[in-house]
């Protein structure tokens, strides 16, 4: 039985609000994996019915919440708004995925500004952290660097905040320092709901359920 087909019989099975424990059986998945495809096909459940297996555990809680996130990713991405799909597809090509905390990294000012002013329109209120890779050798010197970024991008975030550089300053040779001569920036916004909303919205622009987009099982944090 592939995993179409086990989906199937649980939509039908939850439909028909038939037990859990039944439907593990019949489908031979385990509880966290049902749990998670119950999420992701997006199923209605009793929740009355099924509350001993949703209620008492802190990874359960915590996996709603990841669930909560990627659905109100996947509904504003059903908006289709250019800049919103822009960010989300910048970021599945260049972000990290991480499970709890978003990190876009590059050294292209203009993809920099188009995902910063993702970040400022679709979360406001999110404290940027930023973090400059640059080379000792290079003919700017650190402040002049930040103050490309700060004038370049910052305008695009409404709270940022510099973080402590890294620095490289052997093993590079003079044509990698030319080609990054402002170095590269990490953007990093420590929450779970903007990585999580990220990561619904991409499963909806792709029209697919990606498993690294889908929460951890086991997560603690």
């Amino acid at each position: 039985m592939n995993k179409e087909e086990k989906q199937n019989i649980i939509k039908c099975m939850i439909l028909a609000e038939r037990d859990i424990i039944e439907i593990m059986k019949a489908t031979s998945c385990a509880r966290g994996t049902l749990w998670r495809w119950i999420h992701e096909m997006n199923l209605p459940y009793n929740k009355e019915k099924y509350q001993q297996f949703t209620k008492g555990s802190r990874i359960n809680k915590l996996q709603d919440n990841r669930y909560d996130y990627q659905r109100k990713g996947r509904e504003i991405a059903k908006n289709k708004d250019p800049l919103h799909m822009m960010g989300c597809m910048l970021y599945w090509a260049e972000g990290s995925k991480t499970e709890n905390t978003m990190q876009f990294v590059n050294s292209d000012v203009h993809m920099l500004k188009i995902f910063s002013k993702f970040l400022h329109t679709y979360f406001p209120d999110k404290h940027v952290k930023l973090q400059i890779n640059y080379y000792q050798t290079s003919d700017n010197s650190y402040q002049e660097i930040e103050k490309y970024w700060a004038e370049e991008i910052g305008h695009e975030l409404l709270h940022y905040t510099f973080m402590k550089p890294t620095v490289r300053n052997k093993y590079y040779t003079l044509p990698e320092i030319i080609k990054y001569p402002y170095g590269i920036l990490r953007l990093n916004i420590n929450a779970v709901d903007v990585i999580h909303h990220i990561y619904g919205a991409i499963q909806e622009y792709t029209n697919t359920t990606i498993d690294k987009f889908s929460p951890i099982v086991g997560s603690t944090q």
